[in-house]
């Protein structure tokens, strides 16, 4: 989702501009039975020669089948894919998604790398025909996971990456939470099941190296840069080293999280207790994430009942006014540079990276968002742009846009300057926004649709060097242009 290894979600490809513009609707067909629709795609990734790769799901008989789909960069044909996991109805029902079916890089090669449903790590290409060819493929090690059977070891791979100088830095989630009930189901205590790891790949395949992050799950992707590793878990902030595939951990900091307690959890966000922004690099020398504040005072959650783990009205959310943060701090050393609290008090939380661009970073709202296969509607608002001082003597809010409601990846196209998100209507139809970046108002809607088959969620714009917006749909993908 997140575009590069900065997680900066910035394109210096230029987008539409403002005027006429055109919004085409392509529903793609299975190809074992043409009259029905094929799943969304996730997200899209252009190689340096023009080829154009996204991870898409087709409906299959246990569930959705996801392929790395190689397509033409002009027509938007399919021209192959290769399966890379499967993920049942229910899992599907409640949003439960692999992580690894978002986040997908290439190498110095122009190899896409994927993490798939096997237990492996592929790195594939175009061949010269229309193929997808599969240039390696390695086996994931068990010695990765002690202790973990096969199934479990696969499941939790999430992300890999590849390191400046060489190899490649891996990442897996870790499993949490399980509950122990304790003064009554609203105090159940978290604990976690499996601890998120992050490892060194050699180019040949061979795990040089793990570091375990202890009693702690990762719930987001990482960023790299030239001097290392940056990730953030559900408890902290840290930046690792690999020398010659040995890591250690530079600089680690703790950070605001909300209370472990079932009945805090933010309406709409997945990441329960700690941030759900995976780290993002910007300038030469910052790194940011939002925190996961509590939004409630912890004796509010004493008071009423509570049916199961989920809260109910008993509970006294009037007293309720804590913001999420922006945090941004030096890479080198970890020194906090700013912490800017975030949206409205009491309706505030983050579930995406930032954008990024020289010491501009924005943020979206994500509070109360809704489930992956439901519509945006009735969302919290809020998008902010916060801009770092030149001196690095901390921040300054340059704007607030508070009538922004997306669950959708906002991207910046630096050459047009707008942001190109989609949001929903007024009459409850979809529309792509494009925005300001330096006011942060919005200047034109182009119209995408309503009905089941246009549901977004999640799911970022990709900007195509002619100049062309793919947006993923539940069904297909909209293609939005200028109207010339």
């Amino acid at each position: 989702m997140h575009f590069d290894l900065y997680n900066t979600s910035t394109s210096d490809l230029a987008g539409p501009r403002t005027g006429p513009a055109t919004s085409q609707p392509i529903a793609y067909l299975r190809r074992d039975e043409p009259l029905l629709l094929s799943w969304m795609c996730l997200n899209f990734l252009m190689t340096p020669t023009g080829d154009l790769f996204g991870f898409c799901g087709e409906p299959r008989v246990a569930g959705e089948a996801f392929m790395l789909t190689l397509f033409d960069s002009e027509t938007l044909e399919k021209l192959d894919e290769s399966k890379i996991a499967r993920v049942g109805y229910i899992k599907l029902a409640r949003g439960d998604l692999p992580m690894n079916l978002g986040y997908f890089v290439m190498d110095a090669r122009g190899r896409v790398i994927v993490v798939n449903g096997e237990g492996g790590i592929k790195f594939l290409r175009k061949g010269r025909g229309r193929e997808i060819v599969n240039d390696l493929e390695i086996e994931w090690p068990r010695s990765v996971s002690p202790g973990l059977d096969f199934d479990q070891s696969r499941d939790h791979i999430a992300q890999v990456v590849p390191a400046y100088d060489e190899g490649y830095w891996f990442m897996a989630l870790g499993e949490g939470y399980a509950y122990s009930i304790d003064e009554g189901p609203w105090f159940a205590t978290p604990s976690v099941e499996r601890e998120a790891l992050i490892g060194w790949l050699s180019e040949s395949g061979e795990v040089a190296d793990v570091h375990r992050f202890e009693g702690a799950i990762i719930e987001n992707g990482i960023a790299v840069d030239e001097s290392g590793a940056y990730v953030v878990t559900d408890r902290e902030i840290l930046k690792l080293r690999s020398d010659r595939g040995r890591i250690s951990v530079v600089w680690q900091h703790g950070y605001a999280r909300e209370w472990e307690i079932p009945a805090a959890a933010k309406p709409g966000t997945l990441s329960v207790y700690g941030s759900g922004s995976t780290p993002t690099l910007s300038a030469t020398d910052l790194v940011s994430f939002t925190d996961n504040a509590p939004r409630c005072p912890r004796d509010v959650f004493e008071y009423g009942e509570s049916s199961g783990l989920a809260p109910s009205s008993g509970f006294d959310f009037s007293r309720c006014e804590g913001r999420i943060n922006l945090v941004v701090r030096r890479r080198n050393d970890g020194r906090l540079v700013c912490r800017v609290p975030l949206f409205k008090p009491g309706r505030s939380a983050n579930e995406n990276t930032l954008v990024a661009h020289g010491d501009s970073l924005i943020a979206q709202n994500w509070y109360g968002a809704p489930p992956y296969k439901d519509h945006m509607w009735g969302m919290e608002p809020g998008l902010t742009r916060v801009d770092v001082r030149r001196d690095r003597s901390g921040c300054d809010v340059v704007w607030q846009n508070e009538t922004f409601a997306s669950s959708a990846t906002v991207r910046l196209s630096t050459p047009t300057g707008l942001l190109y998100a989609p949001v929903h209507t007024d009459d409850e139809t979809y529309a792509m926004s494009f925005i300001d970046f330096e006011t942060g108002l919005p200047v034109q809607q182009v119209h995408i649709g309503g009905g089941p088959d246009k549901k977004i969620h999640m799911a970022p714009p990709s900007i195509l060097p002619d100049g062309r917006i793919v947006q993923p749909v539940k069904h297909g993908v909209v293609v939005i242009e200028n109207a010339d």
